[in-house]
């Protein structure tokens, strides 16, 4: 099954020590890059996050971001009993100086009090918790890469049986552009015989030969592309995929440049179009 490479998954609850809410996007890339915000106090989770989140993907993109809702105010408030001493330190020496203690006020000592917050604690079902917090964040990104990713199969097989068309279309056509090349050469080798003569003629046919040789056959890339039709409607990894398009852009800009006859060139043109 084809997975389109973007994606979102969120999902929050309730831990001891308040709200947990995860948000997982995924978007294009080629390998796996993995990156996480966390509140610096579940800094201690980014490596179990990490191994979570490559056991459900393995390629892409993945931002993961986590905010943390504490139930307590105090957990955003200073430590009064830090406050007082650094205070009482900083009026004693504004008044040894000469300067107006009125200046030591809550905004200077928070801009310069050493302040250290109460630290938050989780117990192993808050550990828990966040695991299945992670996992459903997770489904619901997969689910909506699998619902992208079966539209997308719906619409590659729409263009494979448009480009399977117009492959028939050149099919078609392939014969005609022969003879008309074969015409053409006639022509060429009749304007050779009546102005080169002798060993030169000869030199300047086999290179005419050559040259009409290699352009009148398009069979191998007629068979090759028809393989590269299959074996698009089996693979189901983009990186391989990608591979195989620019493989089928090879033989069908090769079909283009072999074959100078006005109505294939237009069939090219718009296998290109559907190829992009």
């Amino acid at each position: 099954m084809l997975l389109s490479m973007t994606g979102f998954g969120t999902a929050s609850g309730d831990l001891s020590c308040g709200r947990f809410v995860i948000e997982i996007q995924s978007v294009n890339r080629k390998f796996l890059d993995i990156q996480i915000n966390l509140p610096k106090e579940l800094n201690f989770l980014e490596i179990q996050l990490r191994t979570w989140i490559k056991e459900r993907v393995d390629r892409g993109q993945i931002n993961a971001r986590v905010y943390l809702e504490s139930k307590s105010c105090d957990f955003f408030l200073p430590d009064s009993e830090q406050l007082i001493p650094f205070k009482e330190g900083w009026e004693f020496l504004a008044k040894k100086l000469g300067f107006s203690s009125n200046q030591i006020d809550l905004s200077f000592l928070l801009l310069h009090a050493p302040i250290e917050q109460k630290k938050l604690f989780f117990c192993d079902e808050d550990l828990k918790k966040i695991q299945e917090f992670v996992e459903i964040a997770m489904s619901h990104l997969v689910d909506m890469k699998t619902k992208e990713g079966a539209a997308l199969q719906i619409d590659f097989e729409e263009r494979l049986k448009k480009l399977e068309t117009l492959l028939g279309e050149v099919e078609r056509l392939a014969p005609n552009a022969s003879i008309r090349m074969r015409q053409r050469f006639h022509e060429k080798v009749e304007s050779l015989a009546v102005n080169i003569k002798g060993p030169a003629f000869d030199e300047q046919m086999m290179r005419e030969l050559f040259f009409f040789a290699e352009k009148v056959d398009i069979a191998e890339e007629v068979t090759r592309l028809k393989s590269h039709f299959g074996l698009m409607r089996s693979m189901d990894q983009g990186k391989k995929i990608e591979f195989l398009l620019q493989e089928m852009g090879r033989e069908i800009n090769t079909i283009g440049s072999k074959v100078f006859d006005a109505e294939i060139a237009h069939v090219v043109i718009e296998m290109k179009g559907e190829l992009e």
